[in-house]
């Protein structure tokens, strides 16, 4: 990280990031705390070791890379337009060509735990920013798990039942319309949804459901039907043998670590791009705002930089962007959410 040294503003980025995620994984009480039993039962001490005896900070998968970093911070910055490291609701509309509903949305904002830092109720801080796109991102982590339950969990009951569920869902019919495509009936999704995640009640969906390590890989898509209707129409049309060849392809990375590898790598060959056209290139990003960055915003953005001994990616992506895990097939999905 030496390439930080003269980027005083994003040390403190970096180093608040490193922090929420640690907070993210290790504290499962969710209090803002640490405590003793959950420092010793994380796998915070073999990342400490492995930090110590890593030279390249990317290697480290949990908490400290680099590449995550800049992942998890760009996306925040091309969604605050207000520059006031905080997102509104209509900030939070847009993420991922506006893949979210607002019946989603609005829930995220009122009910998603906000361990550090909460801020104003009506806005995400980065922490919390944190804490969303982690979960959002990956949802076969328990952490995720547990945050998309809360949110789903209206009547705060410890339980998601089916009027919950046909709330959130019939956002996702009139979607579907809008965009001309086939609409799923609840009672077909519903059938499925029990079917896929063997509840004692069907209808009635506990915590522990998402949890049981049979269903902790396909607990997601539960949380997509109701929430993101772009991952929940790519579930729809996936290979699973694909999906299948890159788990076996890539043993030992999770969902998170594939995504923010690849972004991290469009990313930088995007910058690459505007350092080769002297500073002209106007940064559409892929999950953005949709319109390119002013000077200010390219001379903050610039100045985050990349570590300069990653010149082996050339701008290529580990993985294409077709057979992203969960995050493929995203073409035609984005041109209808758009």
């Amino acid at each position: 990280l030496d390439f930080l040294k003269d980027a005083a503003e994003f040390q403190d980025k970096y180093s608040l990031t490193v922090v929420v995620r640690i907070f993210y994984t290790v504290n499962t009480a969710q209090n803002g705390r640490i405590s003793l039993y959950e420092f010793e039962n994380s796998t915070l001490v073999p990342t400490l070791n492995q930090l110590s005896q890593e030279d390249d900070i990317n290697q480290i998968g949990e908490f400290f890379s680099y590449e995550h970093f800049y992942v998890i911070y760009c996306k925040f910055w091309e969604l605050d337009r207000e520059r006031a490291f905080l997102l509104c609701r209509d900030d939070l509309l847009r993420y991922g060509n506006h893949c979210l509903t607002e019946e989603a949305v609005d829930r995220v904002l009122e009910a998603a735990p906000r361990v550090l830092n909460p801020g104003p109720a009506d806005h995400m801080t980065y922490e919390n920013w944190v804490y969303f796109f982690l979960s959002e991102i990956d949802k076969t982590s328990r952490e995720a798990l547990c945050y998309w339950f809360a949110v789903a969990d209206i009547n705060m009951t410890g339980v998601i039942t089916e009027s919950e569920m046909r709330y959130f869902y019939a956002s996702q019919l009139r979607r579907m319309q809008n965009f001309g495509h086939e609409q799923i009936p609840f009672e077909d999704v519903m059938c499925q949804l029990n079917d896929l995640m063997e509840p004692r009640v069907a209808g009635r969906f506990h915590l522990a459901d998402f949890l049981r390590p049979k269903n902790r890989e396909r607990s997601g898509v539960f949380f997509d039907v109701l929430f993101n209707l772009g991952e929940f129409l790519a579930f729809e049309g996936r290979d699973p043998f694909l999906q299948k060849q890159i788990r076996e392809d890539f043993p030992g990375t999770t969902l998170w670590q594939r995504y923010a590898h690849d972004e991290y790598a469009q990313l930088a060959y995007e910058e690459e791009l505007r350092d080769q056209q002297g500073g002209d290139f106007e940064d559409d990003f892929s999950t953005g705002s949709g319109g390119g960055m002013d000077d200010g915003d390219r001379e903050v953005y610039d100045e985050m930089g990349r570590p300069e001994d990653d010149d082996d990616d050339d701008g290529k992506f580990l993985f294409d962007a077709d057979i992203r895990d969960g995050h493929g097939q995203q073409d035609d999905i984005d041109e209808w959410l758009q």
